[in-house]
């Protein structure tokens, strides 16, 4: 049986089933002239072939036919086409013949001689009929699709959908999710509509309640806050809100999606602490690089004062002379925060290169154990090591270090002397 659905066409399609020529000829002049596509049947048996190949608008079937019984043409042309409208036509006009033209389906029953103008009254009434009966069960096929798809996705994802009216009074629709992120069943939230208020977090709760009333039915409702779960546990709801509007624009229902963000509250949360972390040890930093700063301005000043004081002197310009051959590095668990220039010429680097560089780099391997050592000792120290240049290659110098307290932290200030010529000690 042909069950799909015609094409959209301008005119409907009608077929007469009757086995006169004449009636037949003068029907479907008529009709044609109306504007009907026509299909003409001689037998029952023609009439329903018609039927399962073809979409009809109605059909005119005269009850007696050579081959079968107008009713039973009748039942199976319902069979194929429940919506089918079926107009009836008989010389015979009997309150039997009318009882069992309706009981079995008939859309009306006409007698002969017929009224044209009855007939095509008749007729366009049948095939609007039909066409509201398919167009009804479009409509109700699409909504049925529709809902079909909102549930599976609504069932599916983990966000809650939610559908009340604007008092907060009713819960239209709630999604499978509230049951998984606010702990409680649906059930009890349709019972009691206002219930998912008792799960958020009484710092939030008045705030949300205020919100929810008077946000949600202007479209500006958007919304986070922390619930409390019935184990226990606290997760955070980003919740939003809109309006819909009935045909007069008032608003009439309140949609929503609340959605579970705790992961991105933590990471947030998390971020906000390393960043305090982060801006504490700056500051630290900050406050220990300007009493170096401090130190070294106030180093500087000295050592001018001094070196004024030693060119009065042919002995001042003389010591002024020794010390300008010393390497001087500073240096804290065993980083290089200052080195003077002469320690750069003398090991081969660029003095910016030095600062941050582990001060036992600039001794040979077989070295640094006895250096580790003794600059570990806490105690000042004076001995002979090997030292490495930056271009690979060493030389003999006397190393004299100690510890040294700065800014409430102790360092290590260590001159060295190319003892290159002289034997080790």
């Amino acid at each position: 049986m042909n069950s799909e659905e015609p094409p959209s066409q301008a005119l409907p399609s009608v077929l007469v089933v009757d086995d006169e020529p004449d009636i037949t000829e003068v029907l479907v002049d008529m009709l044609e002239h109306e504007g009907y596509q026509t299909e003409v049947a001689r037998t029952g048996g023609e009439a329903v072939t018609k039927a399962n190949q073809q979409h009809f608008g109605a059909v005119l079937l005269d009850i007696g036919l050579p081959d079968m019984d107008g009713f039973s043409v009748l039942k199976l042309l319902h069979e194929i086409d429940p919506k089918l409208p079926v107009i009836v036509l008989t010389a015979y006009k009997t309150e039997d013949t009318l009882a069992g033209a309706f009981s079995k389906g008939a859309f009306a029953y006409l007698t002969k001689p017929y009224n044209p103008a009855e007939l095509k009254a008749t007729l366009r009434q049948a095939v609007g009929t039909k066409v509201l009966a398919l167009k009804a069960e479009r409509v109700e096929s699409v909504l049925s699709d529709t809902q079909e798809r909102f549930r599976q996705l609504a069932e599916h994802i983990r966000e809650v959908f939610w559908l009340t009216d604007p008092e907060k009074n009713e819960m239209l629709y709630i999604s499978p999710g509230y049951e998984e992120i606010w702990g409680r069943s649906c059930q009890s939230l349709y019972a009691s509509p206002r219930s998912w208020l008792d799960n958020i977090h009484p710092e939030d709760r008045q705030k949300v309640l205020e919100a929810a009333l008077q946000k949600q039915a202007s479209g500006s409702y958007d919304e986070e806050y922390r619930i409390l779960r019935p184990d226990g546990s606290i997760r955070w709801i980003w919740d939003r809100a809109f309006p819909i509007h009935n045909d007069s624009g008032m608003v009439y229902r309140i949609a929503g999606i609340a959605e579970d963000i705790t992961g991105r509250k933590l990471v947030e949360d998390e971020v906000r602490k390393l960043n305090e972390e982060l801006e504490q040890r700056v500051q630290r930093r900050t406050r220990d690089l300007e009493a170096v700063v401090r130190e070294l301005k106030h180093e500087i000043t000295e050592r001018h004062r001094m070196e004024l004081a030693l060119l009065e002197s042919e002995e001042g310009l003389r010591c002024l002379a020794e010390a300008t051959f010393e390497a001087i590095v500073v240096s804290e668990k065993g980083k290089v925060l200052h080195a003077n220039q002469r320690f750069a010429e003398m090991f081969g680097y660029v003095p910016g290169e030095l600062i941050g560089m582990p001060a036992i780099a600039f001794h040979p391997p077989e070295y640094r154990e006895r250096v580790m050592q003794m600059n570990l000792s806490g105690d000042q120290a004076t001995y002979t090591a090997m030292c490495l240049r930056k271009d690979g290659s060493s030389f003999l110098a006397e190393i004299r270090g100690r510890p040294m307290p700065y800014q409430g932290r102790t360092v290590r200030v260590t001159a060295i002397h190319d003892l290159t010529g002289h034997a080790a000690s």
